[in-house]
């Protein structure tokens, strides 16, 4: 017979070692619950440190491209070659433009029809993966007098609109997103031409809005280098002879025949230019148009494969 006392501390001991495995599984408890919130509270900073990386780093890229677009909309007639090369870097090619070296027969062509063409200038051409511009700089206060834009993406977020106080001549729509019938007024001049080989396919339209331009002069075509929506008719009229009716042969200048112009002043509302550009007074229509379609200088055919 078990004594009172003894069953007493027997039950004691079994107590105490119930209460002891409890402990020690609470304690057990305890440290694999730190451990797993202490993976976790990591695994949460690795992700809020990725998430904020790459917030950055896209903050980064909008910011980047932001610029670049503000940027090019505000190029403007006697803004510096040094303020351009700080916002867009060095331009891809470099090269002199000087009127000494046009072509016998556009030198004829030009006294026939009475322009005068002198200039020697500085032209950069900076391309960008929105678009590329075409600067011509005074080679003494290294000041632009004349720029041209060439939409190349035709992605949404990368489209460039004219400066904002000349919107309204395109019916407030970026480059590419209006037609010629769109564009405000009539052409006072139109040349084009089509070349093979490594040459240009080239069609530009003149207008001037006197006071309501600054009076400067405007310019709307379009070029093979860049990105074009209404590519098939277009082209094929650019690149047949035709004739231009009586009508419209006013606007006819420079060329004996404006390739592809009967098409584009009957089929206005169907073509969009992706090239504008803004001159000078003291560049004539025929020094810009000369500049402007120049192909000689720098590879148009290399910047074919960068239109998107």
């Amino acid at each position: 017979m078990i004594s009172r006392s003894r069953k007493k501390h027997t039950f004691d001991y079994s107590c105490r070692s119930i209460i002891h495995i409890h402990e020690v599984i609470q304690r057990d408890g305890k440290k694999s619950n730190n451990i797993f919130m202490t993976f976790l509270t990591i695994v949460a900073t690795v992700i809020a440190a990725i998430i904020v990386s790459v917030s950055t780093m896209i903050f980064s890229q909008i910011s980047k491209h932001n610029d670049l677009i503000n940027t090019l909309e505000d190029i403007y007639i006697g803004c510096s070659k040094e303020w351009i090369d700080s916002h867009l870097g060095p331009p891809t090619f470099l090269y002199l433009a000087d009127s000494n070296e046009i072509s016998d027969y556009i030198r004829d062509r030009c006294r026939e029809e009475e322009y005068d063409v002198n200039y020697n200038l500085i032209v950069g051409i900076y391309v960008t993966d929105v678009a590329i511009l075409q600067a011509y700089f005074d080679k003494s206060a290294m000041s632009c007098r004349l720029f041209m834009i060439i939409r190349t993406d035709s992605r949404r977020w990368n489209q460039v609109n004219l400066p904002k106080q000349y919107r309204y001549c395109v019916n407030n729509k970026p480059l590419g997103k209006f037609s010629y019938y769109e564009i405000d007024g009539q052409p006072e001049h139109i040349h084009s031409y089509y070349t093979n080989g490594t040459g240009r396919t080239f069609y530009m339209e003149q207008y001037y809005y006197a006071s309501g331009g600054n009076y400067y002069n405007f310019y709307f075509g379009t070029l093979d280098y860049g990105n074009f929506e209404t590519v098939g008719q277009f082209w094929d009229n650019l690149t047949q002879s035709t004739t231009v009716s009586d009508d419209d042969a006013e606007y006819v200048t420079i060329v004996d025949s404006v390739l592809g112009a009967e098409f584009i002043l009957e089929n206005r509302k169907a073509c969009c230019p992706n090239a504008y550009a803004i001159s000078s007074p003291s560049l004539s229509y025929a020094e810009a148009m000369l500049l402007l379609s120049d192909y000689t200088a720098f590879d148009s055919l290399q910047l074919k494969n960068k239109v998107k």
